[in-house]
């Protein structure tokens, strides 16, 4: 049992043997209530981390304006008229297999007309990273991807 005390010119009382206050102690207390406060302030903080994410790639994506001579070479690379010639052009690439043909089915249904939206592939890509991070931590048996936003946020 705890021995509290009321100090002169205290608001609250105070616990004797440890000098802290009793709100102070109760907050130390393990209870259901604090756990769910903990949630709830991690999933704040997910949820605000993914959104300031989120902010970078839009504003990329409004203000960024004609792509670059790396980004120019792989669009052109991804939109030659026969896939064996994007295949042979690989080994020179500047990106991996796998963007050049995202390129390629992205102009294919007539989305990659303009440097616009050419970066809205780029936006999507971004926003299906994020999307990836919260449903592994799901698949994981996390309920949110506390440690995952981090390391991104630390990049």
């Amino acid at each position: 049992m705890r021995r509290t005390v009321l100090e002169e010119g205290a608001r609250e009382p105070v616990d004797a043997s440890r000098g802290l206050s009793v709100p102070l102690l109760a907050m130390l207390e393990p209870s259901e209530t604090r756990a769910r406060v903990f949630r709830r302030i991690q999933l704040g903080m997910c949820l605000a981390a993914t959104v300031l994410a989120i902010w970078p790639h839009a504003v990329q994506l409004g203000h960024a304006g004609a792509l670059w001579r790396d980004e120019a070479g792989g669009v052109r690379e991804a939109t030659l008229p026969d896939f064996g010639e994007t295949w042979g052009m690989l080994p020179q690439a500047s990106f991996p297999a796998l963007f050049p043909m995202l390129v390629r089915i992205w102009s294919a249904a007539g989305l990659g007309a303009s440097d616009f939206n050419l970066r809205i592939l780029g936006f999507l890509i971004g926003l299906c990273l994020l999307g990836a991070l919260w449903l592994n931590a799901r698949l994981m048996g996390y309920r949110l991807p506390v440690l995952s936003l981090g390391l991104l946020a630390a990049n």
